[in-house]
């Protein structure tokens, strides 16, 4: 190969599902191959991919590239019955994005019973991402997520629930959000209370400023991207207003917005139950 030239992609959505597909591939132990993650890049480039083509990722990449996971056997999803109260208790949380100035943050009351696989649904809603990208939880050393054969030692983020991991004040966790860009939120328990009779939970009663674009490059891809569109001089921000739809506000905040969002989701949770 003669020459190898780097340029700015036409969509950024495409280099972070290409950074998806590399950290899928750092797992791979199970398929026992070894991978030039370069190649893989080169390979990918001639790929169509579109964050609309698939529901997981790790999906994409295994028929992309023609791995064969092979038999596997999830754990088991706790059936014990959640501790005495956590059905008619609520834990407020304070979550906010690491490495983000000014805080992008959000106040967020959630069932304390909710397991972290609702909690992630939660959490993309009430900050204002796409879910478009791998998550995980860390806690104590260990980490939580949808169950995986090619990286056994993540837990079945399914059968943990919150209350079993953070239950007196000042406890935290660390939910993690597209490995490429590497968004990481502390989620930090300020007070468990006692649930309204009539409340409507997941709700967001505080919070500030917006949450940034998806596939902008994590904190310091963020920071850069706010810096040109504040500069009507820079080289790059004609690009960037374009590529961010024309507008971007990042002191937009609407905790009743989210809200509607919420309850919008909880009927359709409640409409897909019945059915």
């Amino acid at each position: 190969m003669a020459e190898v030239r780097f340029d700015r992609t036409a969509s950024r959505s495409v280099l972070g599902t290409m950074n998806d597909f590399v950290f899928q591939l750092e797992c791979d132990s199970a398929a026992g191959r070894s991978r030039d993650l370069l190649a893989l890049a080169m390979f990918l480039n001639r790929t169509p991919v579109s964050p609309l083509d698939y529901e997981r990722p790790d999906d994409a990449a295994r028929r992309l590239l023609g791995i064969d996971p092979g038999p596997w056997q999830p754990r088991m999803v706790s059936k014990s019955p959640p501790p005495a109260g956590a059905m008619s208790s609520v834990h407020q949380l304070h979550v906010s994005i690491r490495e983000v100035q000014p805080e992008v943050w959000r106040r967020v009351q959630v069932r304390s019973d909710v397991t972290l696989s609702r909690l992630h649904g939660t959490l993309q809603t009430v900050m204002g991402w796409t879910d478009s990208h791998l998550h995980q939880f860390r806690y104590a050393g260990r980490i939580y997520g949808r169950l995986d054969p090619e990286c056994p030692s993540i837990l079945d983020e399914r059968g943990a629930r919150l209350v079993d991991l953070l239950g007196a004040p000042g406890d935290r966790l660390v939910y993690e959000y597209d490995f490429g860009d590497g968004w990481e939120h502390e989620v930090v328990l300020e007070q468990v209370l006692q649930a309204e009779q009539r409340g409507e939970y997941p709700y967001v009663s505080a919070g500030a400023r917006a949450c940034p674009p998806e596939d902008c490059g994590g904190p310091s891809g963020y920071e850069h991207l706010l810096n040109v569109l504040a500069d009507t001089r820079h080289p790059e921000r004609h690009d960037l207003v374009e590529w961010v739809g024309g507008h971007f506000d990042p002191a937009a905040f609407d905790a009743e917005v989210i809200n509607r969002t919420l309850r919008g989701r909880r009927r359709h949770d409640s409409l897909k139950r019945k059915r």
